[in-house]
């Protein structure tokens, strides 16, 4: 297209144009033929109108006779273009006064035509000036919107978490670095801007980005490859970074700056770092649970067998003081194996609803007596109460591990702390903090010391078994890993803040129970009257484990019949022993390993005795929950038999008279 046509081309698009001359023929002439170019054109017969309509709506042209009968149109220079300063003013002038057009010109004007007119002149300064006027309007846009879109950035960069800065690949320098880099690494943006990538980064991660850089420069990449640096903190200490970064090149393609963007994944960091653990402990966990179920299954009939031995009349004084320690120590073997299955969340939990600020009450003073003299102990809590639904023994020995490894941490002297409260929001550290505990809150129970603290490398295998920083013989290392699973056990978690020479701080958090606890939860251990003597029929697949568990009842002067399986069982309550005057069934032992043959079981055994008494026994970790589970019987007896829980089961169970 010529430049004749871009002209018109503008001419037609509306240009809006005002014409201030007292000649009616001049000005009905430049308004016909400008009218018919496309124009929207105006016209007046005196300064005093012209200037009227000047006030009225923009022009993008005014053609301004240089004499009018009310004045000279040179000194409507001034309002006209306070009105519309990007207006072309274009002086009509006769040859006798080109002087005073040409000071027009000086003081404003656009330039000037001399009468008579040469139309096509007119018309190409006309087409000149419009198409001023419109390119100046839309650098005016673009200047606005650049003007804009740097605001925007601005605000983008000095609010976004992440820190956006600029490399000069030439000194090496930061040319830029957002706000946000305070929050991350503690410098000021201006002290970054004297600092290089070297300054920080550790060296290693140093390495890495100029390495992973020159390979991108190398093969021509625009972007480089994500990558996870280490920055250093103003303070030294280390933040994970990962960093994003976009070569910018001149205009011969050459690279001479970096536009990056690094996010401080710390939080991320720590997430996965948690996950791992819990991956690890769940390794160990199923690793050592079977180990444990297994030693725990021999050492069963051993006790059991040991306690029958104390207590028959015709034992030897001095074999059984030997009896006695044989005993104490398979019962110290079986406290570790408990521990292990603490550990693994498979013990078998008795969960009733109870106060957690009761028992740390009533554990108080028993903390105080273990404490040496000068360690000094304080208890607080906040408002109460502390509804929790939880195993009281368990949750005693999780308080009791965690103070005994508070004190060891302390050594001698120091100063232990118990805080108790509420906790209405999930915490950060909660592994599912939407889930867990969202609906009654949680109750939080921190035992804090001022031991030695621990490092990083320590806190990340503190849950672990049989990991200890003590030395040989020093301990077994299952405390905090039994805490870990006895709270596991209870749908809660344990979290742990702590630095060299900052001592140390547990907190145990347990999902707030909705119910009021009920006075036998917190009552303590009930009475086990005698009971006359009753039938019990025990069913247990375990030869030894059946054995001992028939002689601890009869000991306790129980008639006690026996079987391998559920078979055996009605066979023998349909034998000829099983006749008149035998004293009828009052109680069934049965292994509930098989549910479905368990059920079966029972009914047959319930026709004709409705009384008929029901205790269940369970192989610890069949199931997470163990008692807790919905079976239809209230009473069970984890297996293998501990003989003065299984006595006090079988006891309540008779004299309540409960199914």
């Amino acid at each position: 297209m010529t430049a004749t046509g871009r002209g018109e081309d503008a001419l037609n698009d509306g240009a809006r144009i005002l014409i201030i001359d007292d000649d009616r023929g001049m000005r009905e002439t430049l308004a016909l033929i400008l009218g018919r170019k496309g124009c929207a054109v105006e016209t007046a017969a005196s300064g005093e109108a012209g200037l009227e309509k000047a006030q009225q709506r923009s022009f993008d042209v005014i053609l301004l006779d240089i004499k009018l009968p009310d004045g000279q149109g040179v000194d409507l220079l001034d309002p006209l273009l306070d009105h519309h300063p990007e207006a072309a003013v274009i002086v009509i002038t006769g040859h006798a006064s080109v002087k005073t057009a040409v000071q027009a010109l000086n003081d404003g004007a656009a330039a000037y035509v001399t009468k008579p007119l040469d139309m096509d002149e007119v018309l190409a300064i006309i087409r000149r000036e419009v198409k001023t006027q419109r390119l100046r309007r839309e650098k005016q846009r673009a200047e606005e919107a650049l003007r804009k879109s740097k605001d925007e950035y601005q605000l983008l960069a000095e609010n976004v978490a992440d820190v956006i800065y600029k490399l000069d690949l030439g000194s090496g320098r930061y040319t830029y670095v957002s706000p946000s880099v305070e929050r991350v690494l503690g410098y000021a943006p201006e002290e970054v801007t004297r600092l290089s990538p070297e300054d920080v980064l550790s060296p290693e991660s140093f390495a890495r980005q100029s390495r992973g850089l020159e390979e991108a420069l190398a093969i021509g990449e625009e972007f480089s490859a994500p990558m996870e640096l280490e920055a250093v903190h103003k303070d030294g200490h280390k933040v994970p970074v990962e960093v994003r970064a976009k070569f910018i090149v001149d205009e011969r393609g050459n690279p001479t700056e970096i536009l990056g963007v690094a996010r401080d994944v710390t939080e991320r960091k720590e997430m996965e770092g948690r996950l791992r653990q819990q991956g690890r402990l769940a390794a160990l966990g199923q690793m050592a649970s079977g180990i444990a179920h297994d030693f725990r299954n021999r050492l069963n009939p051993i006790i059991l067998y040991a306690e029958m031995a104390l207590r028959e009349a015709g034992t030897p004084s001095n074999l059984k003081a030997h009896i006695q320690t044989m005993l104490d120590e398979a019962r110290s073997m079986a406290d570790l194996v408990q521990k292990i299955l603490d550990f693994t969340s498979q013990s078998m939990l008795d969960r009733r609803p109870m106060d957690l600020g009761e028992l740390l009450e009533l554990r108080a003073e028993s903390i105080r007596r273990a404490l040496p003299p000068s360690v000094r102990l304080s208890i607080r809590r906040g408002p109460g109460p502390y509804p929790v639904l939880a195993d009281r023994g368990r949750i005693s020995q999780a308080v009791d591990n965690l103070v005994s490894n508070a004190l060891d941490a302390m050594g001698a002297e120091g100063q232990l702390r118990l805080d108790l409260s509420r906790v209405e929001s999930p915490p950060e550290a909660a592994p599912d903090p939407e889930s867990a505990g969202s609906t009654g809150g949680w109750i939080c129970l921190s035992v804090s010391d001022t031991g030695t603290g621990m490092t990083e490398g320590v806190m990340d295998h503190v849950f672990e078994p049989f990991f200890t920083t003590k030395d040989v013989g020093g301990g077994t290392g299952l405390g905090l890993s039994q805490v870990h699973g006895i709270v596991r056990q209870h749908d809660g978690f344990v979290d742990v803040e702590s630095a060299p020479g900052q001592g140390t701080t547990m907190r145990i958090y347990l999902p707030a129970h909705q119910e009021e606890h009920d006075a036998e939860a917190n009552g303590g251990a009930q009475g086990t009257p005698q009971v006359d003597q009753a039938t019990v029929l025990l069913v247990e697949a375990d030869d030894d484990l059946r054995k001992a568990g028939s002689g601890m009842l009869r000991s306790m002067g129980y008639t006690v019949l026996t079987a391998a399986d559920e078979r055996e069982a009605l066979a023998v309550c349909q034998s000829a022993r099983w006749g008149k005057g035998q004293a009828d069934l009052d109680l069934v032992i049965a292994d509930n390993d098989r549910p479905r043959t368990r059920e079966m079981l029972i009914d047959r055994l319930r026709r004709g005795r409705s009384n008929l008494k029901v205790i269940l026994t369970e192989s610890v970790g069949e199931q997470e929950g163990g008692a807790s589970r919905d079976t239809g019987f209230p009473h069970h007896v984890a297996k293998p038999f501990d003989p003065d829980l299984l006595a006090q089961a079988v006891r309540r169970v008779l004299e309540r008279g409960l199914a």
